[in-house]
């Protein structure tokens, strides 16, 4: 349980911390990366203007923007451009370019291939901007800052991820110094309650032995069974509460083998025939055959006991109890279904905590202390497994146990 919570901990606090850092890179890199495609797409845009010129009358790109107020440039007024012109069948006509000399004629026809392929006005194209429009692409050369966003995002994800990282180990630390009080807790529970059943043991054994010694030399007598019937109760519930304490220490690990858990579970199911059939019950069996499974069996045994127990205390007259096992997509289903009490929305994860018992007065009456269902779901969760309770309420309740193919 300890276990549990503190994956649950560390999962909460290190996808906030993840969130964090998703935005860390998301304000550094994407957000100005994107800004400053905008403001390459509006520098661009402001060559549009002059499309209506013929060759002749129209300058070179650069000369126009270097004629503009020293206020009104950007640093793209210091980058290289290509001004490509296109006939009516989209071939290169002309163009222009502000360092020929670092030109390659190459470069300019796949540019061009590469715009009139891809239908869009504005993109990039091997580390240059482009904008075309009216049979004109205009190139806009970025390669320095490309290799500065680059170099950016290289760093901004090395050092989230070293802080992602150092932020894990701290994290699981704090997180195991908080709990350490409550898992020492948990254990000292955890070890009364097995010295407790231990030490209860000898007087139950020695009261039980007096009763029925007593019982031989004066007959029935209603006070004897009293302590007899009592006696049994306390000797079961010792029992329960060794058996989940056991289950729930994490240092004892079950003993597991591959075994065959059809037959387990039938063989589960075959001493409750004769009970149910006593209580005109339907016990119906719908089991596949030869369903192998790796894990404690005798655990399964107890499972299947239980949940047929409380099909039986808990089940209407001329019910129905239906228990079903099949495997489907690596999953081993367990299902025990029956008409009866069932249980509300409110109560179906409170049936598995310890001494909860939905009608306190019938569970008392037929000899249940609440501890059945809390074992099952810690046979359950040690086999890996899930168990998921559907009920409508003084209908019918199913439990269905999920268990992995290994």
């Amino acid at each position: 349980m300890i276990h549990k919570l503190r994956r649950k901990m560390l999962f909460l606090i290190m996808s906030i911390i993840t969130g964090v850092i998703v935005g860390i890179i998301t304000f550094t890199n994407i957000i100005p990366a994107y800004e400053y495609d905008q403001d390459a797409k509006r520098f661009l845009g402001q060559a549009i203007w002059a499309n209506k010129m013929t060759y002749g009358d129209r300058p070179n790109l650069h000369e126009l923007f270097r004629k503009q107020p020293l206020e009104s440039r950007n640093m793209f007024n210091y980058s290289n451009t290509i001004e490509i012109y296109l006939d009516q069948q989209s071939g290169i006509a002309f163009y222009l370019c502000d360092r020929e000399d670092l030109l390659e004629e190459e470069f300019v026809a796949d540019s061009v291939k590469y715009v009139m392929n891809k239908n869009k006005d504005f993109g990039i194209y091997n580390s240059y901007y482009y904008m075309y429009q009216n049979n004109r692409i205009f190139l806009l050369d970025n390669t320095i800052n490309f290799q500065m966003r680059r170099q950016t995002l290289f760093y901004s994800l090395s050092a989230c991820l070293i802080a992602w990282i150092i932020l894990f180990f701290v994290s699981r630390f704090v997180i195991g110094r908080m709990l350490k009080p409550v898992q020492e807790s948990i254990e000292n529970q955890r070890r009364f309650i097995s010295d407790a059943g231990h030490e209860l043991k000898t007087p139950i054994s020695v009261i039980s032995a007096n009763a029925s010694v007593l019982e031989s030399e004066i007959g029935n007598n209603k006070w004897l069974s009293y302590i007899e019937k009592e006696t049994d109760q306390m000797e079961y519930l010792v029992k329960e509460l060794m058996t989940l304490s056991q289950m729930e220490d994490s240092s004892n690990t079950l003993v597991k083998s591959e075994f065959n858990l059809s037959k387990c579970v039938l063989k589960a199911c075959l001493p409750f025939e004769s009970l149910a059939f006593e209580a005109n019950t339907k016990l119906e069996l719908l089991i596949d055959e030869n369903i192998s499974f790796i894990g404690d069996a005798n655990k399964m045994n107890q499972l299947v006991t239980i949940f047929l127990s409380n099909a039986l205390k808990y089940g209407k007259e001329n019910g129905e109890i239906r228990v079903k096992l099949f495997e489907q997509n690596k999953k081993i289903t367990l299902s025990v279904y029956n008409t009866g009490q069932g249980v509300s929305e409110a109560e179906k994860e409170k049936i598995f905590e310890r001494f909860y018992r939905v009608d306190k007065a019938r569970s008392r009456k037929e000899g249940s202390h609440g501890l059945g269902l809390a074992i099952a779901k810690a046979i359950v969760e040690n086999h890996g497994g899930q168990i998921v309770v559907n009920s409508k309420e003084n209908e019918w309740i199913e439990f269905n146990v999920q268990l992995p193919k290994k």
